[in-house]
């Protein structure tokens, strides 16, 4: 009980400030305006962030996907293909990682069992990998896509990704090297001039 107090309290933290700000602006507009915004009434759970982001940022599923909007999935497909191939290919092997995950002692495994697996198939990473995959379909199908190259960089599941192309797949992981330099020193000339993705 303690320990689910305490994992509360860490989700708490960081959402207080979004729920307030999402409150204050329900206040501020829907019970002092009238007539009340569309948007007050839209949701059963009313957002001025929804609202921001629906109509000056035209965000909402699949509305980005437009052919004006290629050059931005081409800048961002590296980014999303690696972060989905290293969750497809660790999700394919979770018959054998789920038994591992509840083992009492890592050590009941067999080691030359353990040996025919990938070192990237450790299951203190599912919860990342997990997160990697949904935020990643977030940021494909609801997002601007190019923010994908800012948000997916800070995951330390994408550079578990790249570690995984590097050892495994070594044709890959070479290019994808090549790209993540080409891409440093391109996107300090976009994010210069505020060109997508900045």
């Amino acid at each position: 009980m303690k320990r689910l107090l305490y994992c509360i309290a860490l989700v708490t933290l960081p959402l207080a400030p979004f729920v307030y700000h999402n409150y204050s602006g329900y206040v501020l507009y829907c019970s002092t305006t009238q007539p009340h915004p569309a948007w007050c009434e839209k949701n059963m759970l009313p957002s001025i962030y929804s609202r921001v982001q629906d109509k000056y940022w035209n965000v909402g599923f699949l509305r980005y996907w437009t052919i004006s909007n290629i050059p931005n999935f081409l800048l961002a497909i590296p980014v999303l293909l690696n972060v989905y191939a290293f969750c497809g290919f660790y999700l394919c092997h979770l018959p054998w990682i789920v038994p591992r995950l509840f083992s009492q002692c890592q050590s009941e495994v067999d080691d030359d069992r353990l040996q025919t697996y990938s070192l990237f198939l450790q299951p203190t990473i599912l919860p990342h990998v997990v997160h990697g995959l949904a935020l990643t379909l977030i940021l494909t199908c609801n997002a601007h896509v190019q923010i994908a190259l800012r948000v997916l960089p800070s995951l330390p599941m994408m550079h578990w990704a790249a570690a995984w192309l590097l050892i495994e797949r070594p044709k890959w992981g070479k290019a994808w090297i090549v790209w993540s330099v080409v891409w440093c020193a391109l996107s300090c000339v976009l994010w210069a001039v505020f060109l997508p993705p900045a």
